[in-house]
């Protein structure tokens, strides 16, 4: 046997566990960092804020606006002044007599003096509908037909009891209406809840500007 066999074979016996080192292959813990190789956390530990601009907030300027701010007592609702809320008795008075005048026209079947009472910009939503003028005197001529009769007595629940608002006078009614039945022949009591909004259609003429179902 030549002796570079011998040799071959002595080396090959010797190192048997461990397999020969490949051209690429590094062995642990002596990586060699590469300069053009960056990570994303690496990009972020690298990041420098940039030069500030001339003209710019300074930082100071910041931390002084924001430690301002903290140092001024919060507003509590001791030291805040109530609004004094908008209250006009003439104007509510004015708005419940419509009411009445409303319900009397209604209870005497009497729609057209019923809509007097209704300003000509009315309009509300029902089921998802859009109601006017029109449309609301339909629904009332509908009531009336299903309620005449010479039992019929509109009522209130409820003293009325008016809310002013920006937009006008808000009233939340209950309507008590005593009926005969046309199909069995029997009286029947109706409740109707409304949210009805007034609005002064001209000087202290107070009008159903709204009718809303309330459920």
């Amino acid at each position: 046997m030549r002796s570079e066999e011998i040799e071959q074979q002595v080396l090959v016996e010797d190192n048997l566990p461990r397999l020969a080192p490949k051209p690429w292959y590094e062995a642990e813990g002596d990586i060699t960092e590469q300069p053009w190789l960056a990570s994303a956390t690496d990009l972020l530990i690298a990041w420098h804020p940039e030069a500030a601009t001339l003209g710019a907030p300074q930082p100071d300027a910041w931390a002084r606006y924001f430690q301002d701010a903290l140092r001024q007592p919060a507003a509590t609702a001791e030291s805040t002044p109530l609004a004094k809320e908008p209250w006009d008795t003439a104007a509510a008075s004015v708005a419940v007599d419509t009411l009445y005048r409303f319900l009397r026209a209604l209870q005497s079947m009497d729609v057209d003096l019923a809509m007097e009472c209704v300003s000509a910009n009315y309009h509300t939503m029902h089921r998802d509908l859009d109601m006017d003028r029109d449309a609301l005197r339909l629904r009332l001529d509908a009531m009336i037909d299903s309620w005449r009769g010479p039992e019929l007595r509109i009522t209130l629940a409820e003293i009325p009891d008016p809310i002013f608002h920006l937009a006008g006078i808000l009233i939340r009614v209950t309507l008590q209406v005593d009926h005969r039945d046309k199909a069995s022949g029997s009286l029947l009591t109706s409740l109707l809840s409304y949210v009805v909004w007034f609005t002064e259609d001209r000087a202290n003429l107070w009008l159903i500007r709204s009718l809303s179902v309330v459920d």
